[in-house]
């Protein structure tokens, strides 16, 4: 990393320079603390070890509504519940996209999901799939026979243990990894099973692509960075693994007999939906992976 900042120094400041001079036009911006060139406020957000601690102070100082920089991109902090209520629910339509970060569009099958989708109609249609298909009353209560079967089986499991000590937070963790299962896919991954294992990889390849820091985030004009560093490369990888465990999933309901529509898990319902002429949906493969995903995580 510092040979690749000592070969891009002298493009940055040349960059920085150029900028500086061009004509600023006048705008009007919350007050905040004043960021470096480039970062922005990354350096201070970064060394803070409470970041809520800290934007409350800031709040102390410059006021319910702060403004501030990661690198390219513009932050408001907001610390009154006031403006809260104006962001959250009055002007929800103006706040309420999310920014197009590389690992998440990776992993959302670039936005073709509900969660890290930009506002539009595309999200509007996603969402109105999701609610009526997947999260309607009459679809939830279909699913009431996995949750009573799971939790009576995790009540034998703490009833039955030898041990004197039982960890309450894996066997809750378990029984729910279980019943998302086999409501979303309709599989019962038992516990030290190689199933288990790859599912366990799939997620934790997930929180790892979400949270990793990519240069082109923030400094766009030096994606290359995120190539020759590998990340790209990994990322790829990873997205790769998980858009095999999705498909194999597909390929089990396409091959499997057809199921009662009482029994029928949220994989299935989407790739009915899929192949139904009559429906407005408008899924694809892509589309109902990035719903996996999302169901999943």
């Amino acid at each position: 990393m510092i040979l690749l900042l000592s070969i891009n120094l002298p493009t940055i400041l040349i960059f920085y320079i150029l900028h500086k001079t061009k004509p600023q036009t006048v705008t009007t911006l919350p007050p905040g603390p004043p960021p470096l060139p480039l970062i922005g406020n990354i350096h201070q957000l970064g060394r803070a070890a409470e970041p809520h601690i800290y934007l409350h102070h800031l709040s102390k100082k410059y006021g319910p509504i702060i403004h501030m920089k990661l690198a390219s991109r513009p932050l408001l902090v907001i610390s009154s519940a006031k403006l809260a209520k104006q962001v959250l629910k009055i002007q929800d339509l103006a706040f309420c996209s999310t920014p197009n970060f590389l690992g998440q569009q990776k992993l959302s099958y670039n936005s073709s999901d509900v969660a890290f989708t930009p506002f539009n109609e595309h999200w509007k249609e996603i969402r109105k799939t999701t609610q009526i298909h997947l999260l309607g009353n009459k679809r939830v209560q279909s699913y009431r026979h996995v949750r009573e079967e799971e939790i009576s089986r995790m009540i034998t499991e703490i009833y039955s243990s030898t041990s004197e000590e039982v960890d309450l937070s894996e066997v809750v963790l378990s029984t729910g990894i279980r019943i998302l299962c086999r409501i979303t896919f309709g599989k019962r991954y038992e516990e030290g099973g190689s199933e288990r294992k790859v599912f366990h990889r799939i997620l934790r390849g997930f929180d790892a692509l979400a949270t990793v820091f990519f240069v082109s985030n923030y400094f766009p004009a030096f994606g290359l960075v995120d190539k020759i560093s590998g990340r790209v490369k990994r990322a790829d990888v990873m997205c790769k693994a998980m858009d095999s465990f999705y498909q194999e999933l597909i390929d089990e309901h396409l091959e499997s007999k057809k199921i009662k529509d009482e029994e029928e898990d949220m994989l299935a319902v989407l790739m009915k939906l899929k192949n139904d002429d009559e429906s407005s949906s408008g899924l694809t493969w892509d589309k109902i992976k990035a719903l996996l995903m999302v169901s999943l995580v």
